[in-house]
Parts: C-alpha cells; structure tokens; sequence
C-alpha cells in the first residue's frame, strides 16, 4: 500500500513524495532533519505530526484509491494549485494501483486533460518563437528543423 504525501511549506512550491508503506513512511521522516527526534517504535501518527511541524499544510494519504479521491475533490489553500499538479503527477504514475475503474478513468482524464493544456500552452510560445525567428530572417526549412517540425506547421504559425 503505497502512501502519497503533500507537503505544503509555508514560502516553496509544494511537492508531493510517496512512500512503499506506512514503515516506509514512517523509516523516511525519520531519517530526515524533521523526524531526527522520532523514537524508535513512532507511529505514522507520530511522524505525521513531526512532518506536518513546520509546514503550511500536510497531506498524508494512505493508498493511491484514497489519493486519487483527494485529489478528486481538491482542496483550497495556499500554493493549491501546485499541490494539486504534484499528488496528480505521483497518483498518475501508480494508477496501476487504483481499484476502482471509475476513479482510475477521471484520475487518469485530469491528467490527460493538464496534459493538453500544458502542450496548448507550449505551441502558443513555440508559434511566438517562430514568428520572432522568421522576422529575425530565418528560412521556413531552418525554422522547421531547429523546432523539431516540418514546414507545415512553421507555415501555419506564420498564418499562411
């Protein structure tokens, strides 16, 4: 069972980290600056309290069903956004371990759906990058070849 953790500092982008289980998780506060003052025989609740000391915001969750419905029903906070898109990255990369087919579908069409946005996003600033390098005088082809694409889209970039 693997465990998903959100970790929300008060002025950094959040992150997200999983662990294999509860000992796991446990053996990795433990071993950091955080849990250097955890007793041998912690608990998850004593090393989610020791991660959770310092930070804005902890979210500990127990199987990848749980963090998937986490993320699911979202959260408000600050750097939300940011923590959202990390435990959507880590859920993603062990859907494999989601049991409830439904959850698993809209867990993996969130991600495909940021996906899209995010390539939406990159080919705004890659047709800007083009048209800056065609004024700058570069050749289709050569634009074509430095970007990676054919002619076409540098062609479709430029609005011809």
């Amino acid at each position: 069972m693997t465990v998903f953790v959100v970790e929300t500092p008060h002025r950094l982008p959040a992150r997200c980290w999983v662990a294999l289980d509860e000992l796991d998780f446990v053996s990795l506060v433990a071993q950091s600056d955080v849990g250097s003052d955890l007793a041998d025989d912690a608990t998850l609740d004593d090393a989610r309290q020791a991660l959770g000391h310092d930070l804005q915001s902890l979210k500990v969750y127990l199987s990848a069903n749980e963090a998937a419905e986490g993320y699911l029903a979202g959260w408000e906070g600050h750097q939300c956004i940011e923590a959202m898109a990390a435990l959507l990255d880590q859920v993603v990369r062990n859907e494999w371990q989601i049991t409830d087919a439904t959850l698993r579908l809209q867990v993996v069409g969130a991600a495909w759906d940021a996906s899209r946005e995010s390539e939406r996003e990159i080919a705004g600033t890659a047709y800007e990058a083009v048209r800056a390098a065609a004024e700058a005088g570069l050749s289709e082809v050569r634009i074509a070849e430095l970007l990676g694409v054919n002619r076409t889209t540098v062609r479709t970039a430029l609005g011809k």
